[in-house]
């Protein structure tokens, strides 16, 4: 039976619900139809989206792989009562032709009666569809086939399960067309436009509304109050709940969440007992936009408030303009619905004459260029594509715009030539992780640093900048930092978020509790808040630093960095978006610190450690290092295995009894104390009095810092119950709990446009990432450049040369490092990390967007760049929900390789063949993995397969390294005329004649090796022909036909050969057949036999080589 992905929740039963609980307890399954019926039957609830984990909202919606339709036969009376309303019975259903060919499941419903049918139709998608628009888009198809209940339209109802449910029907092979799915998509990809048109005008409406109270000298804020006074305020049972919601909502899009609660409090007041509550209001209104400030006054109209007199106009909205857009949007959908009734006539007659005069059709001709791209340019037409997007009306509705032109295209180059003029923007922001060391001067002169919060840098002088400025990073072991820092707890933010607490150590300085309690905040912010000026103290200016790099209208950033309000009309350049967007954070939890924990409340809180100590126990015996830990340690479905037995309709109670023992972190980042009088002191008494209580306090912030318990307890049960996303892991007795973290990407969706710079990413990556449909991306890309002049020499046979080596590994790649630096005059090589030499550059750092390779001859990339696999599997968890990351998994095999990809894609990039056409290059890949997909991304260039020892015999393995010393030892004697025996070959290799026989094994033994051997090598490099007589015909066949056919072969077993030379006779009779052997079959075979044997056959035998074999086309 066919598997899908559903949601439920098992935390209540039919309609018995605690509605907190039915909010924050759907869990995302796979299963059958008989699991769906065994959960309705169970009395769970179901809902049409799927949540990865979080909680139950339209905005948490990932996608759908089904829908549900509700039947319930009701309507409402003259009164507004419910009351009987035929829609379809269960006898209609179970004729309805479409029900009959595409429902999967009806089961009736708890209100189901005799007299009054209420039951549920299932229909089951023929995939995934992700996105809340398309999966609503689809329901509304379905409404169109079917009379329904209108709520079920939401992407995220509820569906309770019964108890008392029946199944009439059950069709496990039923499913909705694959062409609803097509025009879903595109109609919901219209509709955000159209969405996104509606904000712009909106925008724009609220604009003008600012510019006539500009002309007229109005106080919007005083007009907002005036009008706040006419409109009633919310009171239970006066019907003017959706007013009041109105004018919440205006407040909210005008102010903001924080002045609009204040506004709002003051205006009507929370409830207390009733749903008008404010901050849960403001706070549901998340995401959600689309009514303005005008619809406040607009309300307010109605009761009597008036604008004051207009003394000066501002130009009329052109509703010219709006009226074509729905001209165009009704245009758009009756193509949609024309499109849909074709198909519906054409199918079935598809179907009749099935088989019937079809015609071969050609091939489409092929352009090698991948089709997952909207729009093509050149590279001198770069500038005014961007223009265009940024500008063009038909634009508007694309946010994300992904730019995969080629490495070495010179994207950031040009990004630092615009200015924000170019494109109708207030600010153009250069996100990169390498900010404050550009790769292009342009970028560099250009843009203006956003500093990060730090306690000293370091410039390495022997490292330039395009510009010729040191290079500055972070301190690395043994360094001293010679760059002044801007803030002296910089370590206690980075000590603060390795325990757990991410979000307080990252919030804004006026919020975080380490600035708040700093002697220093007022000098760090350059005023007091009665805007006097601070005086300015060295090492202490990070937030005045901040604000002055803010006023610029070109910023460079880390991603991290940015601010969480983005001023109007903004525009951010995401560089290598892959490597630097990242919405998951950890925190690793030991045994020292679990016992910490669990002691704290077993003693503090005992009720509550009653009801957690049977499940969380467990953990200890695996945080141990006494316990042998599996090679890999263990995945999230293995460790959710370990936890032990807990009741998970009591976690959220577990939960905020927990809180209580949550620390007060301002007492931990206390100011430093003082003496009430310092009168009668020297100046510099008291300077050093000041110092001194300065570094007591510090000293005592990082010592209560250092005892703070990690936060790791409450985010483990918000998990496991469901209530967040999250992933867990145990890899060297340490749990790893990975949670989600959006900052990142709410931060972007605030930007009008972002331009993602990434040669590697695709489509449906780069929205997995940021959480969004692949449909809004618009995929842009510069025509791929020529790359005949590079070459890919893949090196098959080392392995995955990993970080942990053996030590004939090390040997190995030691021999091919330095047969390449004899070969290449400006070669350079990137390893993993844990293996770089002095001078070599490193996976996921110097193979992306990295200038370094620019002039080399050639690069060696050795090993495959596999990232941490127990981080990699959390990362996918936690984005899709899917949380087996086993190898057996395609979904997350084809995630992990196409991370593998990437990265080996970014390496061949670096040397930028593309920017030398006239120089030969070459790059060097030792993997095991397929690497053809190479010739996609660099059409042009060659891949040659080769082993290491073909190209130094040092780096061969132990049996071809022996093997290759024997054919050495062997034509030593050979040369020098004396006999061949396993005892002068031994001697000459330096092993024993017992390996010589293991080798010699391969040939068929010792004999036989000795023969090929003597006679080939005899018979090739005589110089006269002692040999004469008739053969007989036997000899003749062996001469004409076996041997001829033998060398013709694609490879050659040289047992066969072996065997050939006795069946033809003794060591007389052999010669003398070789020596009428024409010398090319000779040739042929010595060369097929040479792939079982090292390469020094192929360097004596070659100038024996006649041209027309070794040219044979001519060339």
């Amino acid at each position: 039976m066919r598997s899908f992905n559903y949601s439920v929740n098992a935390t209540g039963r039919n309609k018995d619900w605690d509605f907190r609980n039915l909010a924050k307890n759907f869990q995302d399954k796979q299963g059958t139809l008989d699991n769906v019926i065994n959960d309705v039957k169970s009395g769970h609830a179901l809902s049409a989206g799927l949540f990865g984990g979080r909680w139950r909202s339209k905005a948490n919606v990932i996608g759908s792989q089904w829908l549900l339709l509700d039947i319930d036969n009701s309507g409402k009376d003259e009164n507004g009562s419910k009351c009987y309303q035929h829609q379809l019975t269960l006898d209609e259903a179970l004729e309805h032709p479409f029900i009959k060919q595409y429902c999967a499941l009806i089961y009736t419903t708890a209100s189901h009666q005799p007299d009054w049918h209420k039951f549920r139709l299932i229909f089951l998608l023929p995939e995934f569809v992700r996105g809340t628009e398309t999966v609503e888009v689809l329901t509304r198809y379905l409404m169109q086939q079917l009379p329904h209940d209108p709520a079920c339209k939401d992407a995220s109802r509820v569906f309770y399960g019964s108890t008392e449910a029946t199944f009439p029907l059950i069709n496990p092979d039923a499913y909705l067309p694959q062409f609803w799915i097509d025009e879903a998509i595109s109609v919901a990809h219209q509709e955000r436009i159209e969405y996104q048109r509606r904000i712009a005008e909106i925008e724009k409406r609220r604009q003008q509304l600012q510019d006539q109270a500009t002309a007229n000298d109005w106080d919007v804020d005083q007009l907002i109050q005036q009008a706040l006074s006419y409109i009633p305020p919310r009171s239970p049972g006066s019907g003017n709940y959706q007013e009041c919601l109105q004018v919440l909502m205006a407040l909210n899009g005008h102010y903001g969440p924080v002045d609009a609660e204040i506004i709002a409090e003051s205006w009507s007041p929370s409830i207390r007992g009733t749903t008008w509550n404010i901050r849960a209001k403001i706070k549901s209104f998340r995401g959600r936009s689309g009514i303005t400030i005008g619809t406040l006054f607009h309300i307010a109209k109605q009761y009597g408030f008036r604008f004051p007199s207009v003394k000066k106009s501002t130009p009329n909205y052109d509703y010219q303009e709006e009226r074509e857009r729905e001209d165009q949007k009704r245009r758009f959908y009756d193509w949609v619905d024309f499109r849909q009734q074709i198909k519906k006539i054409v199918k079935p007659i598809k179907e009749a004459f099935k088989g019937f005069g079809e015609q071969t059709k050609e091939p489409p001709k092929q352009d090698n260029k991948p089709a997952n791209v909207d729009i093509w340019f050149s590279s001198q037409d770069r500038g005014k594509i961007y223009q265009e997007i940024a500008t063009y009306e038909k634009y508007q509705g694309c946010k994300y715009i992904l730019d995969t032109s080629a490495a070495g295209s010179g994207k950031s180059h040009h990004i630092g030539t615009l200015e924000p003029s170019d494109l109708k923007a207030a600010k153009l922001w250069y996100i990169s992780s390498d900010h404050r060391n550009p790769t292009t001067s342009t970028i560099e002169s250009n843009y203006v640093d956003l500093p990060v919060r730090n306690n000293g840098l370091y410039a390495d002088s022997t490292q330039l900048t395009p510009n010729g400025n040191p290079k500055v990073h972070w301190p690395e072991k043994g360094q001293v930092p010679n760059v002044k820092g801007n803030c002296d707890r910089a370590p206690l933010f980075r000590k603060l978020a390795s325990k757990g607490y991410q979000n307080e150590a990252n919030s804004e300085a006026s919020l975080n509790p380490i600035c708040g309690t700093c002697k220093y905040k007022f000098n760090c912010s350059g005023h007091y808040p009665d805007g006097k000026e601070a005086a300015y103290i060295p090492g202490n200016t990070f937030r005045a630093d901040r604000k002055n790099a803010l006023l610029a209208d070109r910023i460079r950033c880390h991603i991290d960095s940015l601010p969480s309000d983005i001023p109007d009309n903004s525009i951010a350049f995401v560089d290598e978006f892959s490597r630097q967007v990242n919405r998951i954070q950890s925190t690793e939890l030991g045994l020292t610190e679990y016992e910490k924990t669990v002691a704290t409340i077993a003693t503090e809180l005992p009720k509550a450690w009653e009801l957690i100590k049977d499940f969380i126990s467990p953990l200890h015996e695996y945080l141990s290092y006494s316990h042998k830990e599996a090679y890999y340690g263990y995945s999230h479905l293995e460790v959710m295995e370990i936890f032990g037995k807990i009741d998970k309709s009591k976690i959220a109670d577990i939960i905020n009894e927990l809180k209580i023992l949550n620390p007060d972190l301002e007492e931990i980042f206390s100011e430093a104390d003082g003496l009430d009088n310092y009168e009668g002191m020297s100046k510099k008494l008291i300077r050093t009095l000041k110092r001194g209580f300065l570094r007591e306090a510090a000293k005592q912030s990082y010592q209560m810092l250092d005892d703070l318990a990690i936060n790791w307890l409450i985010p483990l049960l918000e998990i496991y119950a469901g209530l967040i996303p999250g992933n867990f892991r145990i890899k060297n007795h340490k749990l790893i709990i990975a949670t989600e973290n959006n900052r990142q990407v709410e931060v972007l969706d605030k930007f009008k446009k972002v331009f993602l710079l990434d040669a590697t990413a695709t489509r449906e990556s780069v929205a997995l990432e940021l959480g969004i449909n692949p449909d809004e991306i618009l995929v842009i890309s510069e025509n791929l450049p020529n790359y005949s002049n590079l070459e890919i020499v893949h090196i098959t046979d080392l392995g995955l040369c990993g970080k942990n080596r053996s030590e004939l590994k090390q040997t190995q790649i030691a021999a091919i490092t330095k047969h390449l630096q004899s070969k290449h005059d400006r070669l350079k090589v990137i390893d993993h990390l844990a293996c770089v030499e002095d001078g070599q550059g490193y996976w996921y750092v110097d193979n992306r967007g990295s200038n370094k390779y620019i002039n080399v001859d050639a690069l060696l990339c050795i090993g495959t760049p596999y990232p941490d696999l127990g981080a990699i599997a959390q990362k996918y968890s936690i984005l899709t929900g899917d949380f087996d990351t086993s190898k057996d998994n395609p979904n997350f095999q084809n995630y992990l390789n196409h991370q593998v990809k990437a990265e080996i894609i970014q390496g061949v990039g670096r040397p930028r063949a593309n920017r030398r056409p006239e120089q030969k290059i070459k790059v060097y890949l030792t993997t095991n993995t397929d690497i053809s997909y190479l010739s996609s991304y660099y059409p042009g260039c060659t891949i040659e397969e080769t082993e290491a020892f073909k190209l130094n015999p040092e780096a061969g393995n132990k049996t071809q390294w022996l093997q290759y010393q024997i054919v050495q030892a062997a034509k030593q004697i050979w040369e020098a005329g004396e006999k061949l025996t396993q005892k002068a070959i031994a001697s000459l290799a330096g092993v024993t004649q017992g390996r010589i026989s293991q080798v010699a094994a391969d040939f068929g033994g010792w004999p036989a090796l000795k023969k090929i051997l003597i006679s080939l090598l005899d018979s090739l490099y005589r110089k006269t022909n002692n040999f004469s007589g008739p053969l007989t015909e036997n000899q003749q066949f062996y001469v004409d036909q076996f041997l001829p056919l033998l060398a013709q072969e694609e490879t050659i077993d040289p047992t066969d050969v072996a065997t050939t030379l006795d069946d033809i006779g003794d060591e007389a009779e052999v010669k003398l057949v070789l020596s009428r052997v024409p010398f090319e079959t000779k040739l042929l075979l010595i060369i097929k036999i040479l792939a079982h044997i090292p390469d020094e056959f192929v360097e004596i035998i070659t100038p024996l080589i006649p041209k027309e074999m070794i040219f044979q086309d001519g060339s």
